[in-house]
């Protein structure tokens, strides 16, 4: 169960698919520079497949010449024992309370749907909250497509930085990744769930689409396909502005701190937090970097 929050805010949005590799003129990754330091920005795919590997060289390039690593969370590096506690504290409902008292019939119905009335895995979900049931359904509707949380882009560079003894930053911490996914109301968790139990066929092509945009550089593209869900979904509206606009800026101040230590600094998040107008890209450029997306090398 742990290892299901190495994709705590996928949402479909940070998803790989198993496609081939794309011949593109950029990269998903960007330079910036100033007198407070020099960061390489990548966009993390957090679950993916071999065919992402080997990576394009001007990504692993970047990465040998860093001095850090900086990630949302050090998923390599977490107190199993302390996180499991956390889960319960903060998953489950106490005795006497149960997620159907919490969750739409309509809910319920689709959820034991997508499980096939699978008695053993909808009794332990009975008694978790919504967005931990929806990290759950995220988990198994991914590994039906194929997808490996060990394979993703951030887990790639983790595994390298302990190997060669990089120092490696976090920017945030589980227990606030936690907080923030479980800090919204019943309704909104529940829309979460529903989007996990949406078509797999149709979320097929939807990651196709996301992947095209990551393999070929096409920031434009991957903002429009990361916001496309809320223009459908308005009612998300507060999911969207809390998991990227708040935590950007939060993203954006850490990062300038760390850079200001003289390191250079490689730093690996979600795509979707770099794309757009309150992207960390743009945040970057207002904080005085010059930033460039950095050109395919292979």
């Amino acid at each position: 169960m742990i290892n299901r929050f190495k994709v705590l805010f996928s949402l479909a949005i940070y998803i790989l698919f198993a496609g081939s590799a794309l011949a593109a003129d950029n990269v998903f990754m960007w330079k910036a520079v100033s007198p407070k330091g020099e960061i390489h920005l990548l966009g993390s795919i957090h679950m993916g497949d071999d065919s992402f590997y080997p990576l394009d060289s001007a990504i692993e390039k970047a990465f040998d010449q860093s001095s850090a690593l900086a990630v949302e969370v050090d998923i390599t590096d977490q107190d199993q024992a302390a996180l499991q506690q956390l889960m319960m504290q903060k998953g489950f409902y106490a005795p006497g309370d149960s997620l159907d008292k919490h969750i739409s019939v309509e809910a319920q119905r689709a959820v034991t749907s997508y499980l096939g009335g699978d008695d053993l895995m909808l009794q332990m979900i009975g008694r978790m909250k919504p967005w931990a049931v929806y990290m759950i359904l995220e988990d198994l509707g991914l590994k039906k497509l194929g997808l490996d949380s060990s394979k993703g882009i951030d887990q790639h560079f983790l595994n390298k930085a302990h190997e060669n003894g990089k120092t490696v930053a976090e920017l945030e911490s589980m227990e606030f990744q936690m907080d923030l996914i479980s800090s919204f109301d019943d309704r909104l968790q529940e829309s979460l769930i529903m989007t996990a139990v949406t078509d797999i066929e149709k979320r097929r092509d939807d990651v196709a689409s996301i992947v095209y945009a990551w393999k070929s550089g096409n920031a434009p593209l991957m903002e429009s396909l990361v916001f496309n869900s809320l223009k459908k979904k308005p009612e998300l509206a507060p999911v969207y502005e809390k998991m990227f606009s708040h935590r950007n800026k939060a993203m954006a101040s850490n990062i300038v701190r760390m850079a200001a230590s003289g390191d250079k600094l490689f730093v690996v998040v979600g795509a979707g937090h770099l794309v757009g107008e309150k992207g960390v890209v743009r945040l970057l450029e207002e904080k005085g970097f010059t930033v460039t997306q950095a050109a395919s090398a292979r």
